[in-house]
């Protein structure tokens, strides 16, 4: 959740099973300030269920800021299985 969405409980379970599937640790988080683009893709067309991964880093929005390359990996890792496994669903449920 940010200060302008709130991420659809599916898409949440959808990354948590992927999360659980490749053993990484879940922390939520709530952003009171700031949003991301999450909030643009929930209101095209008649919405879009919509989550949000965010990466650890420092010094944000400034020209220094940095984070660990394993975390972006990681990230993608995660994205990769929740499409994967959001793909199987719809294929079993055909």
């Amino acid at each position: 959740m940010d200060s302008s969405s709130i991420c659809a409980p599916a898409m949440v379970e959808a990354l948590e099973e992927a999360a659980g599937n490749l053993g990484m640790k879940v922390q939520h988080e709530i952003l009171q300030f700031g949003g991301t683009d999450t909030a643009m893709l929930q209101r095209s067309r008649a919405g879009v269920p919509s989550g949000a991964v965010s990466i650890p880093t420092r010094y944000i929005h400034s020209p220094s800021e940095m984070c660990a390359v394993s975390d972006v990996e990681d990230s993608a890792r995660l994205l990769a299985e929740t499409i994967v496994n959001v793909l199987h669903e719809e294929e079993a449920d055909e």
